[in-house]
C-alpha cells in the first residue's frame, strides 16, 4: 500500500536557493544550473540538499525521502512506516509473518 504523510511543500535547493516544489525536486535535480555535474552520466541528477547524485531518477526519489521525511510505505498490521518498500517487507516479515500465516 502507498500512502502520503505531510512533508513540506516546499524545500530549498543548497546549491541556488530557490524554493522547490515538492512534486518538482527530480526536474529540478536534473537542471539546476549551479550543481556541480563533473561527469553528465553520473550526475544526471544531483541532490537538491548534499552532493548524493546519480543517473536514474528512481534513486534520486528515494534518496530525497531522507531529506523530506516522506514514509509512503504503510505496515497493514501496525503504524510502522517506511521510506522504502523493501523495509516494509522486511519489517512484515519479522514482525508478522507468525500471526500472518496462523491467521
Amino acid at each position: 500500500m502507498l500512502y502520503t504523510i505531510h512533508v513540506s511543500e516546499y524545500q530549498t535547493c543548497k546549491h541556488c536557493q530557490s524554493h522547490i516544489y515538492q512534486p518538482d525536486i527530480i526536474e529540478h535535480c536534473k537542471t539546476c544550473p549551479y550543481m556541480n555535474r563533473p561527469n553528465a552520466v553520473d550526475y544526471k541528477f544531483v541532490c537538491f540538499n548534499c552532493s548524493y547524485h546519480c543517473h536514474v531518477s528512481q534513486d534520486m526519489k528515494r534518496h530525497i525521502r531522507t531529506h523530506t521525511g516522506e514514509k509512503p510505505y504503510k505496515c497493514e498490521y501496525c503504524s510502522y512506516r517506511s521510506a522504502r518498500s523493501s523495509n516494509l517487507k522486511q519489517h512484515v516479515t519479522i514482525r508478522h509473518e507468525k500471526s500472518i500465516n496462523i491467521n
